[in-house]
């Protein structure tokens, strides 16, 4: 897993269309602790990284600690994302958003509320602002 994401790190670094310019360190650190957990929960290693039986019986239940953890991660995942698009495509978001002005106010009005749980996210629309 660890060379493979090397590989992808390596790949995304060495793109010449990037237009903010990041370093392969750089999608390490931003991208692997997401790829590295979607990679543990597709091979059926999620439950027994987090320990969700702890304190259960054989009953389905709702478990707020589970969707916490899957809340928590699906914001992760997106905001790396975010992270990939504010580094390859904000021109192209940008020209988007310039013909649609209420599109690009309801971004910002997402931006408001999610800045700091979204970091990357709260950057890309920072981004498209410059540009728009």
């Amino acid at each position: 897993m660890v060379r493979t994401f090397a590989r992808i790190s390596s790949s995304l670094a060495s793109r010449t269309d990037m237009v903010i310019k990041t370093n392969e360190s750089m999608f390490i650190s931003k991208l692997n602790p997401v790829y590295k957990f979607l990679s543990q929960q597709t091979h059926a290693q999620g439950l027994d990284i987090i320990n969700l039986q702890e304190g259960r019986d054989n009953v389905p239940r709702f478990l707020h600690k589970s969707y916490d953890i899957w809340y928590g991660k699906t914001l992760e995942a997106f905001d790396a994302i975010c992270f990939l698009y504010k580094t390859f495509f904000p021109n192209e978001i940008a020209s988007y958003m310039k013909d649609r002005p209420k599109e690009l106010e309801r971004l910002n009005n997402q931006q408001k509320k999610f800045k700091k749980m979204l970091i990357e996210f709260s950057d890309l629309v920072d981004e498209i602002n410059k540009l728009v």
